[in-house]
């Protein structure tokens, strides 16, 4: 995942925790001029309404292109929209005009409000209220198969292949398959193979996971190791090992000891069929994790270092703004006050003041 940067393309890889850090960085909408709004998004397996910057509008457009025509989401509960953010007495106004999508403003008032709120950020809408539901009503005829399809591609299949897919996901595709095999549209005809290929994989997964700990536990090593070797190294040769990298092999060496306590307590049979495999965990991964591990932590401090000294940026420059805006603030309100400061009466004349001492 690449530093300060958010997307439609990450969703799927992150982690609700990864996107909230992301969500929180000032810079990212302060330099957005567009924003895509999901509703109900299913942010590793859980709900979730989030919102999307992007520098450039022709960017955001592009990509919602993308979306709709991939099944990314259901279009009903998208909004993409014009961004701009500017300071206000307190704190910062963003201006949202919503273009596409059937999310109204007042659903993403209601669901977005308190997560922009603690950035300091409220939400305006120039789009009237009428267009947004005319947008919500012509999207809502979403067809069933193309909301199955973002579910498959968004959720579905990435958690077949990461092996982490649940049993709600597993019950979510079984209603999906019941509902595609009585729709009589000929696209969820066609759909309905590849979504009963992907839901066999899912039990056959499951049904494998849960022959014993050793076999989840050698899975998730294997995932691992393979999630290791294609970001962590490459990481690690560009000398941009962060702390992310570390807790990706940290997760590995605990899994690795973990399996290797569980087959020390396994029976002789589950023994002798991981035997192999036992050895080369022991003797060969291991101490190349350990190794790569130190190597991480000599190069990730410095990463730190530089995060830490973004965001202490970030902070400063936030204040500065915000006393930039009060002092101007202060001398409007002194202009102001000199507008209506009465004029002064004129002194006498040379004449009249002789007069009045004669």
């Amino acid at each position: 995942m690449a530093e300060n940067t958010l997307s439609l393309e990450l969703l799927p890889s992150l982690k609700k925790a990864e996107y909230e850090k992301l969500f929180k960085k000032m810079p990212l909408w302060k330099k957005a001029s567009a924003v895509i709004f999901l509703q109900d998004y299913r942010l590793a397996g859980k709900k979730t309404t989030l919102a999307v910057p992007y520098r450039k509008l022709p960017e955001m457009v592009e990509a919602f292109k993308n979306l709709k025509k991939e099944g990314f989401h259901p279009i009903k509960k998208t909004a993409a929209a014009s961004f701009s953010l500017a300071p206000s007495a307190d704190g910062f106004l963003a201006k949202v005009d919503i273009k596409k999508g059937g999310m109204s403003s007042e659903l993403i008032q209601n669901k977005m409000a308190e997560a922009f709120g603690k950035l300091g950020i409220t939400l305006e809408f120039n789009a009237p209220e009428e267009e947004g539901s005319a947008i919500a009503e012509e999207s809502s005829e979403l067809a069933p198969w193309q909301e199955h399809l973002a579910s498959i591609k968004g959720e579905w299949l990435p958690a077949v292949k990461a092996g982490t897919i649940s049993p709600e996901q597993i019950a979510a595709m079984q209603a999906a398959q019941k509902e595609l095999a009585q729709d009589n549209d000929p696209n969820a005809k066609s759909l309905l193979p590849k979504l009963e290929q992907l839901l066999a994989a899912a039990n056959k997964n499951t049904a494998t996971e849960s022959d014993n700990e050793l076999a989840i536990l050698a899975q998730k090593i294997e995932r691992l190791t393979e999630e290791t070797k294609k970001t962590v190294l490459g990481q690690l040769k560009a000398n941009k090992a962060t702390d992310k990298d570390l807790d990706t092999i940290q997760r590995l060496e605990d899994n690795i000891q973990a399996f290797l306590k569980a087959y020390e307590q396994a029976t002789a049979e589950e023994k002798a069929s991981l035997a192999k495999k036992a050895e080369n965990i022991r003797s060969k991964l291991l101490p190349q994790a350990q190794t790569l591990k130190e190597k991480v932590k000599a190069q990730a401090p410095s990463q730190a270092e530089a995060q830490a000294a973004e965001a202490d940026f970030s902070a400063r420059l936030e204040e500065l703004e915000a006393l930039i805006a009060a002092k101007e603030a202060e001398l409007k309100a002194a202009e102001k006050a000199l507008e209506e400061k009465p004029e002064p009466e004129p002194l006498p004349s040379g004449a009249d003041f002789l007069s009045f001492l004669f």
